[in-house]
């Protein structure tokens, strides 16, 4: 009896245990992240439920938080979404014990905020609920730059109303430090009779404006004289310097040849020159960091900008400079370089004629020489065939007396000569056998008979030949008669 009365009390106590020890479990915690920002910028609030190292069902939070410091943004199970409060859910796979929440907020205010949990619910993974200690977390917004997180520079529109490319802006007098370009300082301005602030470059004294449309601040150059608004965009060049692309205002100054076309450019479209000749380059007209309006030249392909040179992109860079040579040669030198290719093209063309004039008049030369050996082999031919001929004779004949020529006592001269002057052998011989050696006039009346070998000549008159007064010959040292020259006009 006794037996059993105690098996009974060691039951009912390990049940007492037993249901202590779950009482224990169903004990959780909710911890929260005390994070910093800053006016404009986004941020996250991290939330973690704990149970003791139990295994974790599921738990939902319902926060508070301030609007007028706090934009809910998202969170984790997010829902009953409405000003100033959300709920957020989250549940466990049966191996967790415990649960994560990721809460994103944008900073509105500076200053400092709590955000709260003003109820929750949560059960153990075998349902049982769980009962949490809930915290808070604190939420410290320090002075903003104007940015949204990412970039995105905000402010409040509290001037006047524009109008710029068709969509309705506010003028913002409290412009965000962020959005301030470099070399431009806050100054006060009038617009349509009411003071704004505004910017001013200091080195040219252009302004801008800073404009909202509820979403986000943008800036604008403004030109008093027209009234017109020009997307301020800056393109940094350098560390120090700067270009701002700028709309034709009338001093674009577009070489002949290049055709306009449309550049964006942060979403704003600007008018570009193109060059057809190098379609990769554009000329824009921009603002530079030291105040003046020029031409840029914008490589497409490695997206860079340069100031532009006249002569960067001209074929003819030569043709634009002024020449600082004088007279023909110097106007001769500058028609070459100024057309340097085309003259190359000549000059080549005339190397070429030349060749081909050169190999012509070398084929002729070689066709006349080969003609003229061969007139030479026939004559050479012809001598050979006559040699034992009766003109062979004086030859013989005169040999020793007279110096003998081939070339000079040839057929042919002799013909031509004979036919030239026609006279009576006989004539020669009475007139002259008085005057010469008795070896010349027998050897001259031995060949008379050659009158009669020859062709008949025209009839002409014979010449009035006279003795010679004075002829010309000398006896050499061993007695050899020598006839230098007989003048027969004498």
């Amino acid at each position: 009896m006794i037996k059993k009365i105690s098996l009974g009390f060691l039951t009912a106590l390990l049940l007492a245990f037993m249901m202590g020890a779950q009482a224990l479990a169903a004990q959780g915690e909710v911890q929260f992240s005390d994070p910093q920002t800053s006016v404009g910028q986004e941020f996250e609030i991290t939330a973690k439920m704990t149970c003791g190292g139990v295994l974790i069902g599921d738990g939902e939070l319902t926060l508070n938080y301030d609007p007028a410091y706090l934009e809910f943004v998202e969170g984790t199970g997010s829902k009953d979404e409405s000003e100033g409060s959300v709920t957020l859910f989250n549940a466990g796979t049966g191996t967790e014990t415990e649960l994560d929440y990721t809460i994103t907020f944008k900073a509105l205010q500076q200053g400092e905020t709590v955000v709260e949990v003003v109820d929750s619910e949560a059960y153990l993974w075998n349902n049982a609920t769980l009962h949490l200690t809930l915290g808070t977390s604190t939420v410290t917004i320090g002075e903003g730059d104007g940015t949204e997180a990412g970039g995105t520079p905000t402010a409040k529109g509290d001037g006047p109303e524009v109008t710029i490319d068709g969509v309705k802006y506010n003028i913002v007098n409290e412009i965000p430090p962020v959005i301030i370009p470099q070399g431009f300082t806050v100054v006060s301005a009038s617009f349509e009779g009411e003071n704004v602030n505004a910017l001013q470059q200091d080195s040219s004294g252009q302004q801008a404006f800073c404009v909202t449309d509820g979403k986000e601040a943008k800036l604008f150059l403004y030109s008093g004289e027209d009234g017109k608004f020009t997307p301020l965009e800056l393109v940094q060049i350098s560390e120090k310097t700067y270009i701002i692309l700028l709309r034709d205002d009338g001093g674009a100054e577009v070489p002949k040849g290049f055709k306009e076309a449309t550049l964006t450019y942060n979403d704003h479209e600007f008018p570009v020159w193109q060059n057809p000749e190098q379609e990769d380059f554009y000329l824009v007209y921009a603002l530079n960091s030291s105040g003046e309006k020029a031409m840029y030249l914008y490589d497409k392909q490695d997206e860079t900008y340069q100031r532009y040179n006249p002569d960067l992109l001209s074929k003819k860079p030569a043709a634009q400079k002024a020449s600082k040579r004088s007279g023909f040669v110097g106007t001769l030198l500058d028609f070459i370089e100024n057309h340097l290719k085309p003259f190359l093209i000549a000059i080549g063309a005339l190397l070429l004629l030349l060749l081909i004039w050169a190999l012509v008049l070398k084929r002729k030369v070689h066709n006349r020489e080969v003609e003229i050996d061969d007139l030479y082999d026939e004559l050479d031919g012809r001598k050979a065939g006559k040699a034992a001929g009766p003109r062979g004779s004086v030859t013989d004949d005169f040999s020793g007396v007279l110096p003998y020529d081939d070339d000079l006592f040839g057929e042919e001269a002799f013909d031509a000569y004979n036919n030239t002057f026609e006279f009576d052998d006989d004539d020669f011989i009475n007139d002259y056998t008085g005057t010469l050696p008795v070896k010349l006039t027998d050897t001259l009346a031995k060949h008379k008979p050659l009158e009669a070998n020859r062709a008949p000549a025209r009839k002409a008159k014979k010449p009035q030949v006279k003795p010679l007064s004075n002829p010309k010959f000398h006896v050499d040292e061993d007695d050899t008669f020598k006839l230098d020259f007989i003048d027969f006009d004498e």
